[in-house]
C-alpha cells in the first residue's frame, strides 16, 4: 500500500486529501489515523474510517480527506493504517509534509499551508512560493488560478495582474483574443456599441470622416455616395443635383433647367429669352434671332409670328413690324414694301400690289395713292401715275384710263382735268387735241353728182337732187397714226456704286413724255428722278429687275418695258 498527499479541490477545497493506493481484490477496511506533531508533542489527531464520510473510492485507490483546519504550516505528519479485518498489515509512516499544488503557493517553502493565487495572478507549478501576475492581454477572474485567460475579441487587458477584461469602447474594436488595447474604427466605419470585435461600414448615402466615430453622417444635399465604407461624399457634378440628404446618386437637371456649378441641391430655371433643350445641361442658351421666349424653364423658343420680328439673340418678346413693313414666320427683321406695293395695317404678313387707278412711288408704305385728276394708272403695281395724253382728260381721282375729249371739245395738253369746248365756227372729232374751222363747200353741178373738196379733211357729199348748194354734209375725218416707240436700250450689268440714266426713246415729238421705273429689289438698286431722266443706281451685288413705263402724247404711243440688270 502506498499513499501521498495532494491539495483537494471542488467541494473539498478546505481539506487536504490523502491518496491510498490499494489492491482492488482486497479492499481496505479499517481506519487511518493522522497525527500532526511538533518537536515532541502531538498537536492534532484525527481518525478516518475507510467507509466513512471523509473517504471515497476512485478506481484502485482510496481517498481520505483531512480537514485543513487541523494542519499548520511546516509541521510533520504521522499516518497510521490499521486494518480491521486483517487484509492489510498495519502501517505507520512518519515525517510526511504536504506540497502546495498548482493554483496555490507558500512564500516560505511551497508547502502546506498554501495560499490560493489571488485574482489577477496564477500559479502554474506545484510547490510554488509566489503567484505570477497575468501579463497584458490575459486576466484571472478567480482565485486559485493555475493559468490566465486570454481577453476575448471585443475586449482587451492593458496592464499586468488584471482580474477582468475591459470592453472596447464605442468607436473602437478588438478583432482578436488576447489583445492589450482596442483600435479606433478607421475612416469610413463606426461602432455604436462597446465590446465589439469589428466596426460597421458606412452605408451608401453616408460617410465617416474621422477615426473612432460612433455614428455615420448622412451626405448633405448637393452630395451623394454610392458605396459602402467611405470617408467623404461626392459633389453633384455640373448639370446634376442632389435634393435630399443621404442620397446614393445625383440626378441630371431636367429639360428647361441647368447648373454650371457642382455640389448643387437644385438646378436653375432657364430665364426668359433663353432655353434648355436637353437633360443634364450645364448652361442655358439664348434664343436665336427670329425667336423669343417669355417664360422661365423653357425647353425651346417660339418663332416670331408672321407680321412680327426678333432682331437679336436672347429676346423675351417679339416686336410687331412697323407700318409699311412685313415679315414671315421666324423673321429677324421686317421688309419694306417695294414701290408699287403696300402692307395693310391689319395684316403685316405680306405685301399687296397697288391696283389699277392707284400707285405708290415709295418703299415701306401702308397704302397706295389714288391717281389724281388729270392722271391715270392703267396697270397693277404702278409706282407713279401717268398724265392723261393730249386729247384725253380725267375729272376724277383713281382713274384707270382717261376719257377722250367728246366731239365738239378738245384737250390740247397732257394731264387735263376736263375737255374744252370748241370755239364758234370750229368743230372736232372725239379725242381731238384741237378744233378745226368749218369751211363752206364749193359746189360744181354736173347732172346728178357733185364732188366737193374740203381741206384739211376729206369730205364726200351725196346730193339727192340737182341743186346749187347742199345744206347738210356727212363727213369722215382721218386722224394721223401715232408713232410707235422705239427699242429701249439698257446695260446688262452695272458695278456697285455706278449709275445709269433711263430716258424715253427718241421720237419726232418727245414733248409731254414721262418715264417711271420700278425696281424689284430696292436694297440692290435704287431709282431717283433727275432733270435728264430717271437715274438707276447699283447698290450691292445681286439681280435687279426693272419695270419701265413711258406715257405717250398726241404723237407717241405709251409703252412699258421689262429688263434685268446684274450688279457685280
Amino acid at each position: 500500500m502506498t499513499f501521498a498527499w495532494f491539495p483537494a479541490s471542488g467541494a473539498f477545497e478546505e481539506r487536504i486529501g490523502l491518496l491510498v493506493r490499494q489492491d482492488l481484490t482486497k479492499p481496505f477496511n479499517g481506519t487511518v489515523e493522522v497525527k500532526q506533531t511538533g518537536e515532541s508533542t502531538i498537536l492534532t489527531s484525527t481518525k478516518l474510517a475507510a467507509n466513512g464520510p471523509n473517504s471515497a473510492s476512485d478506481g484502485g485507490s482510496k481517498i481520505f480527506t483531512v480537514p485543513k483546519s487541523i494542519i499548520t504550516r511546516s509541521l510533520r505528519f504521522t499516518v497510521s493504517f490499521t486494518s480491521t479485518d486483517g487484509t492489510y498489515p498495519s502501517y505507520v509512516g512518519t515525517n510526511f509534509m504536504v506540497e502546495c499544488g498548482t493554483g496555490s503557493y507558500n512564500a516560505i517553502d511551497g508547502m502546506v499551508p498554501c495560499t490560493p493565487a489571488p485574482t489577477g495572478k496564477f500559479v502554474p507549478f506545484r510547490r510554488s512560493r509566489e503567484a505570477t501576475p497575468c501579463p497584458p492581454g490575459l486576466y484571472a477572474p478567480e482565485t486559485g488560478g493555475m493559468y490566465c485567460m486570454r481577453a476575448e475579441p471585443g475586449f482587451f487587458v492593458a496592464g499586468f495582474g488584471a482580474s477582468k477584461q475591459t470592453a472596447a469602447p464605442a468607436g473602437s474594436f478588438v478583432a482578436d483574443a488576447g489583445q492589450r488595447s482596442a483600435l479606433l474604427c478607421p475612416q469610413g466605419t463606426f461602432q455604436r456599441d462597446s465590446g465589439q470585435a469589428s466596426c460597421v461600414a458606412a452605408s451608401p448615402g453616408s460617410f465617416v470622416a474621422e477615426e473612432g466615430q460612433t455614428t455615420a453622417e448622412l451626405c448633405p444635399s448637393g452630395a451623394y455616395q454610392p458605396e459602402f465604407g467611405k470617408s467623404s461624399c461626392i459633389d453633384a457634378p455640373a448639370g446634376s443635383y442632389v435634393a435630399d440628404s443621404g442620397s446614393e446618386a445625383a440626378r441630371k437637371c431636367a429639360i428647361g433647367t441647368y447648373t454650371s456649378i457642382k455640389g448643387q441641391s437644385q438646378c436653375r430655371r432657364a430665364t426668359p429669352g433663353n432655353f434648355v433643350a436637353s437633360l443634364g445641361a450645364v448652361n442655358q442658351k439664348p434664343c436665336k434671332e427670329g425667336t423669343y421666349n417669355p417664360d422661365y424653364a423653357a425647353s425651346s423658343c417660339t418663332p416670331a409670328a408672321a407680321g412680327s420680328f426678333v432682331a437679336g439673340e436672347g429676346a423675351r418678346t417679339e416686336v410687331a413690324c412697323a407700318e409699311g413693313t412685313y415679315s414671315g414666320t421666324g423673321a429677324s427683321e421686317c421688309t419694306e414694301a417695294s414701290p408699287g406695293e403696300y402692307v395693310p395695317d391689319d395684316d403685316r404678313t405680306g405685301t399687296v400690289r397697288c391696283t389699277a387707278g392707284t400707285f405708290q412711288p415709295e418703299a415701306g408704305k401702308s397704302s397706295c395713292i389714288d391717281a389724281p385728276r388729270g392722271e391715270f394708272v392703267s396697270m397693277d403695281g404702278a409706282i407713279d401715275s401717268n398724265p392723261c395724253p393730249a386729247g384725253t382728260y380725267s375729272d376724277t381721282t383713281g382713274a384707270v384710263k382717261c376719257t377722250p375729249a367728246p366731239a365738239g371739245r378738245y384737250v390740247a395738253t397732257i394731264g387735263a382735268k376736263s375737255a374744252s369746248l370748241c370755239p364758234a365756227g370750229t368743230t372736232s372729232e372725239i379725242g381731238a387735241t384741237a378744233c378745226t374751222k368749218v369751211i363752206a363747200p364749193t359746189t360744181t353741178v354736173t347732172s346728178t353728182k357733185t364732188t366737193t373738196t374740203v381741206a384739211p379733211t376729206k369730205t364726200t357729199t351725196s346730193i339727192a337732187a340737182p341743186t346749187t348748194t347742199s345744206p347738210k354734209l356727212s363727213t369722215t375725218t382721218t386722224v394721223p397714226e401715232l408713232e410707235k416707240p422705239r427699242t429701249l436700250t439698257l446695260p446688262k450689268s452695272l458695278k456697285p456704286g455706278r449709275s445709269q440714266i433711263i430716258t424715253a426713246p427718241d421720237s419726232r415729238n418727245a414733248d409731254g413724255l414721262a418715264v417711271t421705273v420700278q425696281v424689284s429689289a430696292p436694297k440692290i438698286c435704287s431709282v431717283q428722278s433727275t432733270s435728264k431722266g430717271v437715274s438707276l443706281k447699283a447698290l450691292k451685288a445681286g439681280t435687279c429687275r426693272l419695270r419701265i413705263q413711258i406715257s405717250g402724247n398726241a404723237t407717241f404711243e405709251g409703252s412699258s418695258y421689262s429688263a434685268t440688270v446684274q450688279v457685280k
